[in-house]
């Protein structure tokens, strides 16, 4: 991430025309350089000129023209006319020279801006030796820098943190008053140690930078470090403090208009505000950095908006990854294939989580792809150096065979029986790793199918379950139904039966010696009992798991509460309820209120909750 922040400052500091100088036509390189770099725009005119200079100039002019013309196209991510112009400069030098290394270092910048790793690393490795014979400690330190970046990219961080060790050691030994580069050095090195989860290293090369870098002014590597150390912290789980210092770079880095590292700061912050939940913050800020990003064409763009669209589909805002997704696809060019496949696998996720399974099916293939393009140069990357450590590994014996007497001559067949059998050893280690390779596509191939069949048969028997559930519950309510009707069918009869009954008793009440209330009250009892027996077997065969489950949870309900729990199941109303029992309003009101709070319900868990409640732990039974 740090590394391609300072891209162009490489180029600028890597140009090194020293300290000879040439006045063609009065023109001021390193000033020109500069302006290119701070506005490749402003100066097309220029660039057009040097395009069109005489070849009879000197191979120094030619070297820096062509050198500044593929920079500038560099700057403006035009790759390929950078390329040609980067090796129009070859030939201007010196094989082996350090002007030679300077070109190459280029180079490898533009490949790796390809995602070429592996050419960039051995165009690198070339440069580095170049620049250690020549005691180069600034091209060592570049060098340097460029490889850790490739390594970060291939998720090599072990690498990366030795390379930046090598370049660090060199300028504080020979070089310790430069304040350009080691500071840049010692920051990517910090990063890289976080990615690698060494966070108490990094912290503690943090606190013993950043100050400095105050002190001396240099407030852009200044703005960086307060970043990275903000991103540290809150790996540490100090969110207080990592805020603090993230906001602290984002106010720092727009004073003096440094765009790449308001992205940056920005984006974590989302990051940070997502962790501890402050999600207004949260967009307010990914929002931010993701606009800044685009309205830049910054190289870190894909990068944001997968971390951007991440947080948008935990929070089911997925349509709105699509719309943003439009602005950022013109930029997938300038991301690393890491972040390609984040971005993809994002994308995909927001369609599978709108339906739009077809289009999430090719944003998830396209994660593949470049998932298996990173794969294939770490692959590459390994067979390379298995390749260099038995060519050197050849050298040394070649070497050793050329300073040896006359007497080792007769042990050339033998040598040379060796050498066929080394070969053969190295052709069986790259037909297994391409095997290896071929296996890992055809079992990431199986697995993908697996998968689909997986989640059909999980959407199949979802569907299933859901068909029987909704059934349940409709035979259930129909059962209810048909109970409440009952109870409301049997009360009506019975009240047409207490009609009759009061007509019979007034008739006999001279006859008997029973009072009329006496005889009321006894056909009342006899009929309440009868119908609530009748119900209640009735209630309890269609109902036997709710009432088993009722008394489980309560050992100590009554059987009364049990008949009362059954009425309030039917969902009849109190006046319903005070009609069959042949009870007051007032007492089914006192009834239910005792209920209530013998069974210990709330308002906000009601008999309804309930009952609810218990149908369902009895169903999973």
């Amino acid at each position: 991430m740090i590394h391609k922040k300072f891209l162009f400052i490489f180029f600028c500091l890597c140009l090194n025309f020293g300290a000879f100088s040439f006045d063609f036509q009065k023109t001021n390189w390193d000033s020109l350089f500069r302006e290119i770099i701070k506005n490749p725009n402003a100066n097309q005119k220029t660039i057009e000129a040097l395009k069109h200079i005489p070849l009879s100039n000197p191979d120094s002019i030619q070297y820096k023209v062509n050198r500044i013309i593929g920079v500038y196209y560099g700057n403006l991510s035009e790759h390929d006319s950078a390329l040609t112009y980067f090796l129009k400069a070859m030939p201007y030098t010196v094989p082996n020279s350090v002007r030679h290394a300077n070109v190459l270092q280029n180079l490898a910048i533009i490949y790796r801006k390809q995602n070429k790793h592996v050419k960039a690393i051995n165009t690198l490795r070339i440069a580095l030796k170049i620049f250690q014979e020549q005691k180069d400690f600034l091209g060592i330190g570049y060098s340097c820098n460029e490889l850790a970046a490739n390594y970060n990219d291939l998720g090599n961080n072990d690498y990366s943190i030795k390379y930046l060790l090598n370049g660090i050691k060199g300028l504080e030994d020979e070089m310790p008053d430069n304040t350009g580069l080691l500071p840049i050095l010692q920051i990517n090195l910090a990063d890289s140690y976080i990615q690698n989860n060494n966070l108490d290293l990094a912290e503690k090369l943090l606190l013993k930078l950043i100050p400095k870098l105050k002190i001396q002014g240099d407030f852009n590597n200044y703005h960086n470090g307060l970043e990275i150390y903000g991103v540290c912290l809150m790996e540490l789980k100090k969110y207080q403090l990592s805020e603090k210092y993230l906001l602290e770079a984002v106010k720092g880095a727009n004073e003096v208009n440094n765009t790449s590292v308001m992205v940056s700061a920005l984006g974590n912050l989302g990051s940070l505000y997502s962790k501890i939940n402050k999600n207004t913050f949260a967009q307010q800020s990914f929002n931010k950095a993701f606009q800044l990003a685009i309205e830049n064409e910054s190289n870190t763009t894909i990068s944001v908006a997968a971390a951007y669209f991440f947080y948008l589909n935990k929070k089911r805002l997925s349509s709105k990854v699509i719309d943003l997704s439009h602005e950022a696809i013109p930029l997938l060019h300038l991301a690393t294939n890491t972040d390609r496949v984040d971005f993809y696998n994002e994308l995909g996720t927001a369609n599978r989580n709108l339906g739009n399974f077809k289009e999430a099916s090719l944003n998830f293939e396209k994660a593949l792809q470049w998932s298996d393009s990173l794969l294939a140069s770490k692959q590459d990357l390994i067979v390379h150096q298995i390749q260099a450590i038995y060519q050197t590994e050849l050298y040394e014996k070649d070497i050793k065979i050329l300073n040896e007497n006359n007497t080792l001559l007769g042990q050339k067949a033998s040598n040379r029986k060796y050498f066929l059998f080394l070969g053969f050893i190295i052709l069986l280690l790259i037909s297994y790793l391409l095997f290896t390779k071929y296996q890992k596509e055809l079992n990431l191939k199986l697995l993908k199918e697996k998968e689909l069949e997986s989640e059909k048969l999980n959407s199949d028997i979802l569907l299933k379950e859901n068909e029987s559930e909704k059934l349940r519950i409709k035979l259930m309510n129909e059962t209810i139904f048909n109970q409440k009707q009952e109870i409301l069918n049997n009360h009506a009869i019975s009240s047409s039966y207490e009609e009759k009954i009061t007509l019979f008793i007034n008739s006999l009440e001279d006859k008997r010696k029973l009072t009329k209330s006496e005889i009321i009250s006894k056909i009342n009892m006899l009929r309440t009992e009868n119908f609530g027996v009748d119900y209640f077997e009735k209630f309890e065969s269609l109902n036997q798991n709710f009432i088993a489950g009722l008394k489980r949870k309560y050992t100590s309900i009554t059987v009364g509460d049990i008949q009362f729990c059954s009425l309030l199941k039917l969902n009849l109303s109190n006046k319903e309820i005070a009609s069959i029992l042949d009870i007051s309003l007032e007492s089914v009101i006192t009834k239910k209120y005792r209920l209530k709070k013998k069974l210990n319900l709330t308002d906000t868990f009601d008999f309804e909750m309930l009952f609810n409640e218990i149908d369902m732990s009895t169903s999973s039974l």
